[in-house]
This record gives structure tokens, sequence and C-alpha cells, in this order.
């Protein structure tokens, strides 16, 4: 029994040995072979017997594992907040009524302080129609399938191989004799399965890496939807408030011609001169020259609204806006600086792009040590697959 569990032993430790260099080889029957020897000797002092004096064996080699398993590279920290609790701007430029709750959290949909139902049901299509947004959320599904990928790669692998082939002896082979092996063909079929110890942590640190990029891409599809929202509430505005400057454009045009109206009766009854009429004309003419302006803002910020919303601008038109359809909330959310870094997209997708370069600098530090990956597999040949 005992001539069994050595050569067991041995072939284990064999099967170790076989992925690293001879300087890790010599390490590592070094760290072995003292804690095996301490091991021996307190079994001894306990007179139990030979069967723990193999097992002592067995703790020695496995105790070296446990102590070689660890994670290199450096831990990333999250930068601390700016300790500022204030603004220095004066808050006496507010309208009459209005006030700023200071600290207050911005609600996610914030547009719905407008109090505007037809603004709220716009931003609803935005988000669930924009392809930029759809676009994000598939590639951070992807990200965070990466980080099960390499989860999986901590685990145990299993396959099944299997290999056809045909093979000829030459006559050296058997040396003098007139000994000869027609050529044949032959067929292997068998699983397999393998496991990286990971002793330094190159996989967990591969882990961190690959969660920090799908935390990154989290921050994108954040970013994309405070752009797009803010985007499709900024062409909302820009529509109404172009609609107005264009009612009131066209009125003073109404009046311009009016009082040329007048100018030119003036003239005729001879109490003007042609001065004055040339002077109302030229005022009509620059203000008719800024309807066409006024008419291409509306239509940039109609076609706008329509590419955000994820329709074409030939088949679908914006509501109807106008100022009166918004309404200023009487208290204006305003976040501290301390924890406004930590609603920013950008910041913590900046955040998140360093703990991946840490990530990274822990990965290419584990490759510097030795790697042991343990294997093993169960192979059936035959002539005939039968």
């Amino acid at each position: 029994m005992k001539t069994v569990d050595a050569i067991s032993c041995r072939f284990f430790q064999v099967r170790v040995f076989a992925g690293l260099s001879f300087r890790a080889q010599f390490l590592f029957n070094r760290m072995h072979g003292v804690l095996r020897h301490i091991l021996i000797k307190i079994c001894r002092l306990t007179n139990s017997g030979a069967i723990n004096v193999r097992i002592c064996h067995k703790i020695g080699l496995w105790s070296v594992l446990a102590l070689t398993g660890c994670t290199v590279g450096p831990d990333f920290h999250r930068p601390d907040s700016p300790a500022v609790h204030g603004y220095t701007a004066n808050t006496d430029v507010l309208p009459a009524g209005r006030s700023i709750a200071l600290g207050q959290q911005t609600a996610a949909q914030w547009w719905t302080l407008f109090s505007s139902p037809a603004l709220n049901a716009l931003l609803q299509q935005a988000v669930r129609n924009n392809h930029d947004l759809a676009a994000a959320k598939q590639t951070l599904a992807q990200a965070k399938q990466m980080v099960l990928a390499q989860q999986g790669m901590l685990l145990p692998q299993a396959g099944l191989s299997a290999v056809a082939g045909r093979q000829k002896y030459g006559v050296a082979l058997f040396g003098p004799s007139n000994f000869l092996i027609p050529p044949f063909s032959y067929i292997e079929v068998g699983p397999n399965i393998s496991w990286d110890a990971d002793l330094f942590g190159a996989g967990r640190r591969s882990v961190e890496y690959q969660t920090a990029l799908a935390d990154y891409q989290a921050r994108e599809v954040d970013a994309v939807y405070v752009i797009l929202t803010g985007n499709v509430v900024n062409a909302a505005l820009e529509l109404a408030a172009t609609k107005a400057e264009l009612t009131t454009c066209r009125q003073i045009v109404v009046r311009d011609e009016a009082l040329l109206n007048l100018a030119r009766v003036a003239k005729a009854d001879g109490s003007a001169t042609q001065v004055e009429v040339l002077h109302a004309q030229a005022r009509l003419i620059a203000d008719q020259a800024q309807l066409p302006a006024l008419n291409q803002r509306l239509s940039v910020s109609r076609h706008t609204l329509a590419i955000l919303v994820g329709n074409m601008p030939a088949v679908w038109s914006p509501p109807d806006f106008a100022w009166r359809d918004f309404t200023l909330p009487r208290r204006l959310p305003v976040s501290l600086p301390s924890t406004l870094v930590r609603q920013r997209p950008d910041i913590l997708a900046a955040e998140d792009n360093l703990h991946a370069a840490s990530a990274a600098i822990g990965v290419a530090t584990a490759k510097l040590y030795p790697d042991i990956t343990l294997s093993a597999d169960i192979l059936q040949e035959a002539l005939t697959p039968a």
C-alpha cells in the first residue's frame, strides 16, 4: 500500500512539474521538502504511526500550492471626491418665486420637472427607439458575457478529443530481424480535463479587468442616455423657441407692411417725404429677410427630433410644442460638487478605465511567475471503431 501511494504521489508531481521551468521546479522542491520535513517531525512526535507520515507527505505538497496561491499587482482604490460643499454663484438672479434646493438629488427623469405630457411621451419614445442607445446596450451585454467567459476560465475545463490516422513503421524499428508490421489505420477517442491553479492571480486579475471594462460600458450606456435625453429636450425647447420667434417675426412683418402703406399714403398727401417711405420699405425688407433663417431652424429642430426618436423626418413629425407647454419648477435641485462627480457618467467611465489599467498591471505582473496547469486525459485506441 505504501508503494502504491508513493508511486501515485510521484506521478502527481511529474504532472505538476510538466509546466514549470527548472528554477521553478527547484524552488517548488525546496518548499515542499521543508514543509514535508516539518510535518513529518510533528507526526513522529505524536507517535501516530506510518500512516501519518504519508498524510504529512501529501499535506506538504498541498501546502506549497496553498502558500503560493496569491494575487499580485496593485489593488485598485477609488479616488476621493472633492471636499467642496457649496457654490460661489449668487442666487439673487433667480426669477421671482423660484429657489434652489442645494444638495437635492436630480431625478433620473429630470425632464418631468417641465410638467409637459407631450415631452414625457417623446422622451419615452426616444429611449425606446434610439439606435445609439440600443447599440450601447448590446455592447454592454457583450462585455457582461466576456466577464462570464473569463470567470469560466478559473473552473476546470473539460473536452472531448478524437484522432484518426494511418501509421507505418519502418524496417529499422525492429533491428536486423525480418519482423514487419504492415501499415494500419487507428482511431483515438477520449475525454480530457484541465485546470489552471492560478497561483499568482493572473486569472483573477483578468476577471477584474473584464469586470472593469463591463462597468465602463455601463457608464457608456448612461452617457448615451444622458446625451440622448438632453438632446431631445434641447431640440424640443429649440423648436418651441423658434416657433415663438417665427410668430413674432411674422407679426412684425405685418406691422412693417402697415407702416409702409401709411408712409406711402402720407407721401401722397404731402405730409411725408420719399426718404420716410424708403426707410419703412428698408425695415420691411430687413424683417422679411429673417423669415427664411427661422424657417430653416424650425425644419432642423423637427428633423433632429425625428432622428433622435429613431424615425425618418419624411414619415414622422414631432409634437407641436409651444412655450406655454413648459413650466419651470418652483425649486430647482442642484447637486453638491462632492456628489456630482459620482453622478456624471464620463467621470465614472474614466474611473473604470483607471481600474482596468490597474488590473492589467496585475495580469502582466502575474505572468512573471510560474504557472501550473493540471491536466488529465483518457484515450481509447483501436484499429477499428468497434
